[in-house]
C-alpha cells in the first residue's frame, strides 16, 4: 500500500504546479489585457478631449474678440489717465496727435480674456493626463475680416507614462471687417475734423465746417457706421480766440454681439461703438479737462 502513495503524491504536486502555472499565465494575461484596455480607453478619452478643446477655442476667440473690441472702443482705444476725461481719451489736442495705440491695446485685452478661457480648459478634469495649451499670438486681418491666433508650440495632452497627443495650435475665425476697422474709421474722422477746424477763423465758422463734415462722413460710411459729432461750447476768450471740445461717436451698425457691460454689470447684446474727444481751436491757453480713469478688472 505504501509503495503506491509516493508516485501519486508526485503526480498531485506536478498537477498543482501545472495548475498554478496556468492560473498565473491567465492572471498575467488578464492583467496585460486590462492594462491595454485601460490605456486604449484613456487614449480615446484624450482624443475626445482634444477635439472638444479644438471646437471650444474658436468659440472662445469669437467671444473674446467682440468683448475686447467693445471694451477698448468704448474707452476710445485705450483710455489713459494722462489724456482722458471720464475714461474717454482725447485723440487730438490743438492739432497734436494723442491717439492711443488702439491695435496694441485691443490685442492685449483680447489675449487677457482669451487666456481665461484657455485656463478653464486646462483645468478640466483629466486625472491621469496633463493638458498643455500654449501662449498664443493674435493677428487681425482688417480687409479680410479674419482673426487668427497661433503659437510655435502645439496643443498637447500627455499621460507621462504612456502617450502624448499633439495637434495644431493655429486657429482662424471670420469676424466683421467693419468691427475690426472701426478704429481706422475713427482715425479718418479725427484727422478730417482736426484739419477742417484748423482752417477756421472763428468759432462759428468751425461749427459750420463741423456740420458740413458730418454730412460728408455720413455719406462716406453709410451702411457701415453711424457717426455722431457733438461739439461743445466755446471755452476761449472770444469768437476768434476759441477752444472747444468735440465728442465723436462711431457706431458699428452691422450687428449686435453678446457683451458683458462692466458699467451696468450685466450681459446684453450691443453694438460696438468707438468714442473719443478732440480739443481744438485757436486759444491754446485753454487746457482740456482731464481726470483719472481706472482700468477694467477682468
Amino acid at each position: 500500500m505504501n509503495k503506491g502513495i509516493g508516485p501519486l503524491i508526485i503526480l498531485v504536486i506536478i498537477g498543482a504546479i501545472a495548475l498554478y502555472g496556468v492560473l498565473c499565465a491567465y492572471i498575467f494575461g488578464r492583467t496585460i489585457v486590462d492594462q491595454q484596455a485601460q490605456i486604449e480607453s484613456s487614449v480615446i478619452t484624450t482624443i475626445n478631449k482634444m477635439e472638444y478643446i479644438k471646437r471650444e477655442i474658436p468659440a472662445a476667440m469669437r467671444y473674446s474678440f467682440y468683448q475686447s473690441i467693445y471694451d477698448v472702443a468704448n474707452r476710445g482705444g485705450g483710455a489713459s489717465s494722462s489724456s482722458s476725461y471720464n475714461c474717454i481719451p482725447y485723440w487730438n489736442i490743438f492739432g497734436q496727435d494723442t491717439i492711443p495705440n488702439y491695435q496694441e491695446n485691443s490685442d492685449k485685452v483680447f489675449l487677457t480674456i482669451f487666456s481665461k478661457y484657455l485656463s478653464s480648459m486646462s483645468d478640466s478634469s483629466m486625472s491621469d493626463s496633463t493638458i498643455s495649451l500654449p501662449n498664443f499670438q493674435v493677428n487681425k486681418g482688417v480687409a479680410a475680416g479674419k482673426l487668427t491666433v497661433s503659437s510655435n508650440e502645439p496643443l498637447m495632452i500627455a499621460n507621462p507614462e504612456f502617450y502624448t497627443v499633439k495637434d495644431s495650435s493655429t486657429f482662424s475665425i471670420d469676424v466683421s471687417p467693419d468691427t475690426i476697422g472701426i478704429f481706422d474709421a475713427g482715425k479718418d474722422a479725427a484727422n478730417q475734423l482736426t484739419e477742417t477746424i484748423s482752417k477756421s477763423s472763428s468759432y462759428s465758422d468751425a461749427l459750420s465746417e463741423v456740420i458740413n463734415l458730418q454730412s460728408s462722413l455720413d455719406t462716406k460710411y453709410s451702411g457701415h457706421y453711424n457717426i455722431i459729432i457733438q461739439p461743445e461750447g466755446n471755452l476761449g476768450n472770444g469768437s476768434s480766440k476759441f477752444a472747444f471740445r468735440i465728442r465723436v461717436i462711431i457706431v458699428d451698425t452691422n450687428d449686435k454681439y453678446p457683451i458683458y457691460d462692466f458699467s451696468e454689470n450685466k450681459n446684453d447684446y450691443k453694438n460696438v461703438a468707438l468714442s473719443f474727444y478732440l480739443f481744438e481751436g485757436t486759444d491754446s491757453s485753454i487746457h482740456p479737462q482731464i481726470n483719472s480713469c481706472s482700468p477694467i478688472n477682468y
